[in-house]
């Protein structure tokens, strides 16, 4: 790996860390801003299941992944008002997702 990669991931992953930590501190809120951040890690989720789905072993991706959003929808829905807001929200939310998830791979390929 050379150092321009290896200084793009670092600084990925702590860009990712901040918003990780951002979206994270606000789920389990039962107002808009609760409602939105579990939205978007659902999203986040289903955005890099869509890109690593062309793989092999997707199934337990898959798997692991819906046990990740009903975790996620256990700790961040407190109401079936919230849960259809949720639900709604998640797919804008996961094309969102999944161009946050092919990202570092496309800054990847810039560099090289």
């Amino acid at each position: 790996m050379n150092l321009p990669t290896l200084v793009l991931w670092c600084g990925l992953a702590v860009a990712g860390g901040v918003v990780a930590g951002l979206l994270l501190s606000a789920v389990g809120r039962p107002d808009r801003r609760g409602t939105v951040a579990t939205a978007a890690v659902v999203g986040l989720l289903l955005g890099d299941l869509v890109r690593r789905s062309d793989r092999f072993g997707v199934g337990t991706l898959a798997i692991a992944t819906a046990l990740a959003i009903a975790f996620v929808a256990w700790r961040g829905i407190r109401s079936s008002r919230q849960a259809a807001q949720v639900a709604l929200a998640a797919l804008p939310m996961g094309l969102l997702g999944l161009v946050i998830a092919s990202a570092p791979d496309f800054l990847e390929g810039m560099t090289l």
